[in-house]
């Protein structure tokens, strides 16, 4: 037609290279290995058309092959099927090696940046077979941790990893990954330099390297980990959403859940609008001596079993943070969370290692629903329990319902939590009148809308935020109280002292209290209380209860 430009069929068949033009078969018989791995070496975008391709050897993305596209010719825009089988299949049929992923075989070796799985049905024997679907690591010294593989639209079965991924940028999306122990495993380089211009050693930490990563629209069935973070460095600013797990153990973990040797960490992470159904393990899992810092974890659905049969598919804990080490700045929010065998949140010291509680600063629970936990029976369980020392937690607005299999929506176990604020939720369903708010470290009312926190006197002063105190001597079981921080006009402050202390409050000219009727004040047991109000500079007693007179 007009315009039209004359073209020879080897210009053509040069922007195509197709499996099958050195030699492939696709006939689930032949061997198709080495017809695969020379097509991959012309360093074109390879195509696969329709049929099964058996390999027998690892194939491998030469290093400087950056961008390679592999894909499939059927021009499907999902991915393949079983039933369909209409899709490029590459099944892999080699004897496996080691124990665990440093030394699993993989299908597919990348040593190249950027490169590219498209509608490919990557297939393996069975996920006890130390196998890895496609393993990213790129080799050459000078950026080693510069990856950006991308997988769209594909489809793996029966790995013991589908995907490994040494480095940054591991895009997973619109894939189903399906009867597989490990999803996405995503690792970091032990050597080499980078990130950006190769100008820093992989050893050392650096907020912008290990960054791009996005699991997003994906489907995992049937996997113990979905998605899995053992790198050494912090996985920065990951994106991991829009993603179903049906059945599994777990959606996201963090860390080796080894004691002495952990250490991973994330950054800036949003795990959002994700979908966990029938999950018998814990969709959002932190192991040992891992760390969180900034990341949001919000408007997920995590939900088990409700029949007869739930036990094998109800999760333990639907957010599971195991002895960490620093969770700082954490927002859980707008979450569904329902019918969990033990907890709904849990933030557990579990190694009884009792940390600093500036480790844990900054975590707000808001806004979420939780329905059914404890389901195994055990009365101690709660829908949230951080059982730490913390500084400024939140816990507002949430709603707890069907309370009447525990009667505890939030347990402390007695931990001191400095800043606490605990306000707007919201008890529904059940037995609602037997249910508490909080247990183990509040007096359990029914109507509680905010627990007093642990205040510590320091040097004379505590600082507060809230409306009601419990004020805990800084060292041995006495202190002195003079002067008291913060507040706002016309705020009326209620203070207790702590099981076992026993607080005199000076009420002279030292510092900002004035007590009505005696300079002094002091309180030794829990029913005595102190009552004032500010005027915008001193703190004035309003009324005062003693246990004593």
């Amino acid at each position: 037609g007009t315009g039209a430009v004359s073209r020879t069929v080897g210009d053509k068949n040069n922007e195509i290279v197709s499996v099958k033009d050195y030699g492939a078969k696709g006939d689930g018989t032949t061997d198709d290995t080495a017809a695969i791995q020379a097509a991959i070496n012309v360093d074109g975008n390879i195509g696969f058309p329709p049929g099964k391709y058996k390999v027998t050897d690892t194939i491998t993305i030469p290093s400087g092959h950056n961008g390679q596209t592999l894909y499939s010719l059927a021009g499907s825009t999902s991915y393949p099927t079983n039933n369909a089988n209409v899709n490029a299949e590459i099944y892999f049929d080699k004897a496996d090696s080691g124990s665990d992923y440093t030394d699993a075989v993989a299908c597919f070796l990348v040593n190249a940046p950027g490169v590219s799985f498209q509608g490919l049905w990557i297939h393996g024997n069975v996920n006890t077979r130390n196998q890895i679907g496609v393993k990213t690591t790129v080799t050459t010294a000078d950026l080693a941790d510069d990856a950006d593989t991308k997988f769209d639209n594909c489809q793996f079965n029966d790995w013991k990893y589908a995907i490994y991924h040494i480095g940054r940028g591991a895009e997973v999306t619109g894939c189903l990954i399906n009867t597989c122990t490990t999803g996405v495993l995503l690792d970091w380089p032990g050597s080499g330099v980078g990130p950006d211009d190769g100008s820093v050693p992989i050893s050392t930490d650096n907020d912008y390297a290990n960054r791009g990563t996005r699991i997003q629209d994906n489907r995992f069935h049937g996997l113990t980990a979905a998605v899995w973070h053992i790198g050494s460095f912090p996985l920065v600013g990951a994106l991991i959403t829009g993603n179903h797990l049906d059945i599994g153990t777990g959606l996201f973990r963090v860390g080796t859940n080894v004691d002495g040797s952990g250490g991973q960490e994330t950054r800036d992470t949003l795990i959002s609008n994700n979908v966990v159904t029938f999950g018998f393990g814990n969709p959002i899992q932190y192991w040992r001596e891992s760390k969180s810092t900034r990341d949001h974890i919000t408007g997920n659905h995590f939900s088990g079993g409700i029949n007869t049969d739930a036990g094998d598919r109800t999760p333990l804990n639907s957010i599971y943070f195991r002895s960490c080490h620093t969770i700082k700045d954490l927002t859980i929010s707008n979450n569904y969370i329902a019918y969990n065998d033990r907890y709904g949140i849990l933030i557990d010291d579990e190694d009884g290692e009792s940390p600093s509680a500036s480790n844990y600063d900054g975590i707000n629970i808001h806004n979420n629903t939780f329905v059914a936990w404890g389901l195994d029976g055990n009365d101690d369980r709660a829908a949230i329990h951080p059982n730490y020392n913390m500084n400024n937690l939140s816990i507002k607005n949430n709603t707890f319902n069907n309370v009447n299999i525990t009667d505890e929506c939030i347990r402390f176990n007695g931990k001191t939590q400095t800043n606490l604020h605990i306000s707007g939720n919201t008890i529904t369903g059940g037995d609602a009148d037997s249910g508490k708010l909080y247990g183990s470290g509040g007096d359990g009312g029914t109507d509680v809308t905010e627990v007093p926190p642990t205040l510590t006197i320091v040097s004379g002063y505590v600082v507060i935020k809230n409306s009601y105190h419990i004020i805990a001597a800084e060292t041995g079981t006495s202190d002195l109280l003079g002067s008291i921080y913060g507040g706002y006009l016309g705020q009326i402050l209620v203070l207790q002292p702590d099981t076992g202390d026993t607080i005199t409050v000076v009420g002279d000219s030292s510092g900002n209290i004035r007590l009505a009727l005696t300079n002094n004040f002091e309180m030794n047991n829990t029913a005595d209380k102190l009552t004032l109000i500010f005027t915008g500079t001193e703190w004035q007693e309003l009324s005062k209860s003693n246990n004593n007179s």
